[in-house]
């Protein structure tokens, strides 16, 4: 009664009912914090696993594998910390699931280098590992050491699944990878016949759109891309970027050898009319215009 009354959103009544309960045994526990974890009431389940340690309610594997799940979740690293020396210090045996959801955890917090030795340490390997540690390269920014732990997992016959992909294609989406990304979506698609679902097409060919700026030269708003070739006069600009480069690198040898002078922004008087250029004087006399390019 009180998971149903959580699933359909009635959360206070769930906890109304579970706290009037004269007697709470484990079991009890662990169904009320696994479901505020599935329905996104991580901090909730956290909070209550807090009440139920002060209760002197001892934790079993099923808990601490939710708790794990509500750290990660919640971004509760110090909490998830002290799970892991619990588990230690508690000498509880480390199967699959629990060194999973460790890894899952610290994967999630931020702790990329510790997951990655708790993955080494895991005996057999099942999906859910292998799986939990590919997208959790991903989201710390190791796209290609996700893809390469991807083809390792392929190696020892693991067959990937739909969630496997959602960490391939992840890790694709994170590293600009698109060509490897469309050629993992047909893998998932043809060879293993998995049905994309929303997710997985939103890692598809999402290409980061580059960095843009924009100024407004008489009357005409000009549009700059990084690494833009299409601007009709971008021979000029680029051939004036390569004077600024190497202006710069002057100014930075004049800085460097400490000669007396200084690099300074010459305004137009109030008497120039607005489209004047200004003005980079440098200390040795060497004058540079910025160019309007209209």
């Amino acid at each position: 009664m009180i998971v149903g009354y959580v699933q359909c959103g009635a959360k206070e009544v769930a906890l109304e009912i579970f706290y009037k309960m004269p007697y709470k045994d484990i079991v009890s526990w662990n169904a009320l914090l696994a479901v505020l974890n599935q329905c996104s009431y991580s901090n909730e389940a956290l909070s209550i696993f807090l009440d139920m340690l002060r209760g002197n309610v001892r934790p079993n594997k099923l808990t601490l594998v939710s708790m794990l799940s509500a750290c990660a979740n919640a971004g509760a690293f110090d909490l998830g910390q002290w799970i892991h020396a619990y588990i230690d210090r508690n000498n509880i045996e480390t199967d699959n699931h629990l060194l999973s959801s460790l890894i899952d955890m610290y994967a999630k917090c931020g702790s990329i280098e510790i997951a990655v030795e708790l993955f080494a340490k895991v005996q057999n390997k099942d999906l859910l590992t292998w799986s939990i540690m590919i997208r959790g390269l991903a989201m710390n920014g190791h796209g290609n050491l996700s893809l390469d732990l991807f083809e390792e997992m392929l190696q020892f016959g693991v067959e990937p699944d739909s969630i496997t992909f959602i960490g391939v294609l992840s890790a694709c989406s994170h590293a600009g990878l698109v060509d490897k990304g469309r050629h993992y979506f047909d893998m998932m698609t043809r060879l293993y016949k998995i049905s994309p679902e929303a997710e997985h097409y939103s890692c598809m060919g999402v290409a980061k759109l580059p960095g843009c700026s924009c100024i407004e030269l008489n009357g005409v708003v000009q549009e700059f891309f990084a690494g833009d070739i299409s601007h009709p006069q971008c021979e000029q600009i680029y051939r004036i970027l390569e004077e600024l480069e190497r202006h710069m690198g002057s100014i930075d040898r004049i800085q460097n050898h400490n000669v007396a002078g200084e690099v300074r922004l010459c305004l137009p008087k109030a008497s120039s009319p607005l489209s004047s250029p200004p003005v980079y004087e440098a200390a040795e006399g060497s004058i540079m215009n910025w160019m309007n390019v209209q």
